[in-house]
């Protein structure tokens, strides 16, 4: 998977386990290319206001071309902030845009801080960018 862009992480309650957040669309082969773009264009208009609320500890905007997937990852302090992406109207306008160019939302999950693949959290302050 390229990842588009990695938000820096920040140091929040290291004590408390953190909340994953992920979504997933799929599409059509034929539709990647301009779906990715989309993304780009999306995230760039996103990421200000996702950046500016409370809990958030980093945000992965990716592509796999493999698997025709366009994923969406945050991190978050508590289950409460991570559920704030549920109602980020931006958010769910772009969904909308993506829907009606073919993609389907195939999974999301944030659930609980117990995602039990990763455990809590490591803080690398990687900065990983494909543009």
């Amino acid at each position: 998977m390229a990842a588009l862009s990695v938000r820096q992480p920040q140091e929040k309650n290291p004590m408390s386990d953190p909340v994953l957040r992920v979504s997933i669309l799929r599409c059509d082969a034929s539709k990647f290319a301009l779906l990715r773009e989309m993304m780009l264009e999306a995230e760039a208009d996103l990421r200000p206001g996702i950046e500016a609320m409370p809990g958030l500890l980093t945000f992965y905007a990716g592509a796999d071309e493999a698997t025709l997937s366009l994923i969406n990852t945050s991190v978050w302090d508590t289950l409460e902030h991570a559920r704030q992406l549920d109602t980020f109207q931006p958010m769910l306008d772009a969904g909308k845009r993506f829907v009606a160019e073919g993609a389907i939302l195939s999974g999301r999950s944030c659930t609980t801080p117990h995602c039990g693949v990763l455990g809590r959290a490591h803080k690398s302050g990687a900065v990983i960018t494909n543009r």
